[in-house]
């Protein structure tokens, strides 16, 4: 998988061109080299998994978010990945299929904290924002922050020609409110 992705790289360098993102099956390789890394491709597998993986739902990402929730819940071990380095890279998805196991993860002792500060940053919540502030009104403290932080992407002002505009420039906000 690494030989064939460098002479990817290799290929659409001599055109000029950024190497494509990682394919679902690419992806899923990448998942068993990190299991079990080849001596001194450590560092360029993470960087694989943290950059080369579209963010979002794309089918590659579905592959990512399953391996790195099985590690974020403890159901699997890495040795390159820890249970917070996992939330982190989660969270840097931006939405999609990670949100299910970051609100999951909020009532964790080890990694709940992290798990908010990650939803606090993640723009692609859509119905799973109820989920979270459902969770701060029943008074689970670590939610309180990612609440407010979700629920001010969602506030909207009216200007006087109707438009409805995010005040924070959150694009989810305003598709929320404008098709509910």
């Amino acid at each position: 998988m690494l030989d064939a992705y460098r002479q990817h790289v290799a290929e659409r360098a001599a055109m000029n061109i950024p190497p494509a993102p990682l394919s679902p099956e690419q992806v899923a390789g990448l998942v068993e080299l990190i299991q079990e890394p080849p001596a001194g491709e450590e560092a360029f597998l993470i960087e694989l998994l943290s950059e080369r993986v579209p963010p979002g739902v794309d089918e590659a990402a579905y592959v990512k978010a399953g391996f790195l929730s099985s590690i974020a819940k403890a159901e699997t071990q890495c040795a390159l990945i820890n249970r917070e380095q996992a939330v982190t890279l989660l969270g840097n998805m931006l939405g999609g299929y990670n949100i299910g196991t970051l609100i999951g993860l909020l009532e964790d002792g080890e990694v709940g904290a992290s798990a908010a500060r990650e939803l606090k940053r993640t723009i692609l919540v859509f119905d799973a924002f109820h989920d979270v502030q459902q969770l701060a009104e029943n008074g689970f403290q670590t939610c309180a922050i990612g609440s407010r932080q979700l629920g001010s992407r969602r506030m909207v002002h009216q200007p006087a020609g109707g438009t409805r505009v995010p005040q924070n420039g959150g694009f989810q906000g305003h598709w929320r409110n404008q098709y509910r």
